[in-house]
């Protein structure tokens, strides 16, 4: 299928033109999220000292269009800050070191796992799990990248590429990325036309459908924002506002994922009340009318995640008491 002409380069005045011509004629109508779904506290078969975590919980599918195996990925509840990886729900396997932030994963070709995480002074590190469990190649530096808090990471073209963002650790709360060929990382860059910054961690997602690298991030006003580039591209599209209703700022970092066999990207945050909220972005930018409030008000002090799932969205939350075990389809 043909895909449209996303995020291309032109000066900041055409930019506002055109976004607000689009504005006025892609406008979404307000989406159905989560409509016909209720939370769920999923039955995993871990210890009680397993399923709780002091944040949030990644989970990852090998091959979105296959009933490919999962995975999951989070820190414990723990003074020691240990970090934990299960395939299939099977028995948690713990990886070695600590970290204060949650880690994150990423499918890779050959049932494999891109895995990543802050550790001591900010550097950023990354390995290899899997395919079995257990498999794991160790952590190594992710060039001298260094963040004040949680990388997140997406894979590009259902193989082993990705591309990871984070927020700097020098003190300027600007937003970086960078790609991964498969073996090593590029050098860093700022997504955005224009520096992004934040005070929370930056989210990142591919759409396979557009071909496009999508980041999300929480603006100092309290705004969320984000930002695209077409796969291949030097350029990126400039930051644009999600519609983020001046009554509600939003709360710690937004999560962002594919809508299945679409160009568009689902966008959740937490409002100043803890309560979750979802909009959706449509691919040149523009986005929905209003942002969506979980119909169930549920409410948490730990950033929600959200992935594709074969053909739907799970969102996946940490309660308020840590266990991070309750799951709501799209």
């Amino acid at each position: 299928m043909s895909r449209p002409v996303i995020f291309f380069r032109m000066r900041r005045w055409q930019v506002g033109v055109i976004a607000a011509a689009m504005a006025a004629l892609t406008i979404l109508t307000p989406g159905t999220a989560f409509a016909n779904s209720k939370w769920i506290a999923d039955d995993l078969p871990y210890p009680d000292n397993q399923v709780r975590t002091a944040g949030t919980v990644a989970f990852a599918v090998q091959d979105a269009y296959d009933n490919g195996p999962s995975a999951q990925i989070w820190r414990a509840d723990n003074p020691t800050g240990s970090m934990l990886i299960s395939i299939n729900n099977g028995t948690p396997f713990t990886l070695p070191g600590s970290s204060a932030y949650s880690p994150v994963i990423a499918p890779a070709a050959n049932n494999r796992w891109l895995i990543a995480h802050t550790g001591g002074g900010g550097q950023i590190y990354w390995g290899w799990y899997g395919p079995n469990p257990g498999q794991f190649t160790g952590w190594a530096p992710a060039r001298g990248f260094t963040a004040s808090g949680p990388p997140a990471i997406t894979q590009i073209r259902n193989d082993s590429r990705a591309f990871m963002v984070w927020r700097a650790s020098d003190g300027g709360n600007n937003v970086w990325g960078s790609y991964f060929d498969g073996s090593a990382w590029a050098l860093a860059q700022e997504p955005g036309e224009w520096v992004g910054q934040t005070n929370d961690s930056p989210s990142v997602a591919y759409n396979d459908a557009s071909d496009v690298i999508y980041v999300a991030h929480r603006g100092t006003n309290g705004h969320v924002y984000y930002t695209g580039q077409p796969y291949g591209d030097r350029y990126w599209g400039p930051w644009q506002d999600a519609n983020t209703p001046y009554n509600w700022p939003s709360t710690g970092s937004p999560s962002i994922a594919e809508i299945p066999d679409s160009y568009n990207m689902e966008i959740a945050t937490r409002d100043d009340e803890n309560t979750l909220q979802f909009i959706q972005v449509t691919p040149n930018g523009v986005a929905g009318a209003r942002w969506i409030r979980d119909d169930e008000g549920w409410q948490t002090p730990y950033n929600v995640y959200i992935t594709r799932v074969h053909d739907v969205i799970w969102a996946f939350l940490t309660g308020r008491d840590g266990h991070w075990g309750y799951v709501k389809q799209l």
